[in-house]
């Protein structure tokens, strides 16, 4: 997968872990500390999150590992 691919796949995970949890874009921003446009680009795969962003939305969602948070097997 190359890091275009990656970054697609990523998108929908962000999108469906936000959805399922019936959660806006403006709400996991703010749990992170980022501007809402910031965080839409990582949901629209226009940008990836940075090793801390990841830290804070693995956080936020509860898992145990980033590695989970970017497991695009579960979408």
């Amino acid at each position: 997968m190359n890091n275009s691919e990656f970054r697609e796949v990523l998108a929908k995970r962000l999108t469906t872990l936000r959805r399922e949890r019936g959660l806006s874009i403006k709400d996991v921003a703010k749990a992170i500390g980022k501007k809402w446009q910031a965080y839409a680009a990582h949901e629209e795969a226009r940008s990836m999150p940075s090793l801390l962003e990841a830290k804070k939305l693995r956080e936020f969602y509860g898992m145990n590992s980033v590695d989970e948070l970017m497991d695009a097997g579960g979408c």
